[in-house]
């Protein structure tokens, strides 16, 4: 009986729907990253992907085109790969992956692996989202709860990024579920010493006495902004040597909305709007990160943007939904508050603003976190132990 191929004599093509080679959207940046650690690890791995513009993602209508190209991906990775690693932005992209599966099954030797980094519609969430929108309709119909259902039951191996996710997918009645969480690079996004930090906000026009408060994702009605700059108003009260910094990445069509209450509450001198800033040194000029997103739909599960302000030992107030309570541990690396609350949210920034005590023990704590959870290097490793499984069965 011929051996089973060890880990590192595998081929893997990373099948994905649209990669965004900027890596400015948090799944591509996922999927570049794991990538690059296992091939650390001496692991070949091809993307078959189309590569796409950011502001492209914000047309839906897209991600049909891409579906068609996803299952002549697959169909090409059948031919020459080991192991078809799909990675799916919404759980009803498992249908593509399926199609390709049922015009041309897999050969006897291919795994499939479904790796689903974002968790799907519930009609429970409709109050999440701040307005009707082309969002919303795309989420209940291709990231719906039966979507979900159809695209991922028939696909073999399913990996998923956190536990809420994982009770989401086995709520579908799937049982074996593995769960890999998404990953920081640790020697990129480290903490900055003091000398560092006074230079990176030099060159950012920010001043050495100020205080940054920073949200970097995408300006998308699910992202709570608005909730955010509204409780911006209210710190500023209490705290007026404060600036929110929001660096946009181009996904997302709220800015202009965003904008207007900005104007609305005066805070045009402290509200600063970025555009696809260069982020470890953003991050590292930053006194707070924040999450202020009102539902987990749409972002990847963990965030990206809330595992590298933890690696980097910036105190995180985040909003307690989805996976976040799995990361950010209340009063130990950050604050967890209720959704659609700006008031909580203040609350919370103004503790951490009048507090270096808690702002240095949540530092510590959120990066020892990053070090032994969401290390790459932690991520990968496990990938390849899932890697051998399949290729041992």
């Amino acid at each position: 009986m011929p051996r089973a191929k060890t880990c590192m004599a595998l081929n893997v093509d990373f099948c994905h729907a649209a990669y965004v080679p900027e890596r400015t959207e948090g799944i591509s940046k996922g999927i570049y990253n794991l990538a690059i650690f296992l091939s650390r690890l001496g692991i070949s791995v091809k993307l078959r992907a189309p590569q796409v513009k950011i502001e492209q993602l914000n047309r839906k209508s897209n991600y049909f085109i891409w579906g068609i190209d996803y299952i002549r991906s697959i169909w090409a990775a059948n031919e020459e790969a080991d192991i078809i690693h799909c990675h799916l932005t919404v759980a009803g992209f498992g249908i593509f992956a399926r199609l390709a599966k049922l015009l041309r099954p897999l050969k006897k030797s291919k795994s499939l692996i479904a790796h689903l980094w974002g968790p799907y519609y519930e009609e429970n969430s409709r109050h999440e989202f701040s307005a009707p929108s082309s969002e919303l309709m795309y989420h209940r119909i291709f990231n719906s709860r039966i979507a979900a259902k159809i695209g991922l039951k028939g696909l073999p191996t399913v990996v998923v990024g956190s536990e809420f996710l994982k009770r989401q997918v086995q709520n579908l009645g799937l049982r074996e579920v593995f769960h890999i969480p998404n990953g920081v690079d640790v020697e990129k996004y480290t903490p900055p010493e003091q000398l560092e930090k006074t230079e990176l906000r030099k060159r950012l026009n920010i001043g050495e006495e100020e205080k940054v408060v920073l949200y970097h994702g995408h300006t998308k009605s699910t992202k709570g902004l608005d909730d955010l700059i509204v409780s911006f108003s209210h710190v500023l009260k209490e705290f007026p040597r404060c600036k929110l910094v929001i660096a946009r990445t181009g996904l997302g069509t709220e800015e202009q909305k965003l904008r207007r209450i900005v104007g609305s509450l005066h805070l045009d001198n402290k509200v600063i709007f970025f555009w696809k800033t260069f982020i470890p040194e953003l991050i590292k000029s930053a006194d707070i990160g924040v999450i202020p997103m009102t539902t987990p739909v749409g972002t990847a599960s963990h965030s990206s943007s809330l595992l590298e302000f933890l690696s980097c030992g910036i105190p995180v107030v985040a909003t307690d939904v989805g996976s976040n309570g799995e990361v950010v541990q209340h009063d130990k690396n950050g604050y967890l508050v209720r959704p659609r609350s700006p008031t909580m949210m203040a609350s919370a920034i103004l503790r951490l603003l009048e507090s270096e005590d808690d702002c240095k023990r949540f530092a510590v704590r959120g990066r020892k976190l990053a070090e032994e959870q969401f290390d790459w290097r932690r991520i990968a490793k496990r990938v390849t132990e899932l890697y051998d499984r399949l290729a041992e069965a």
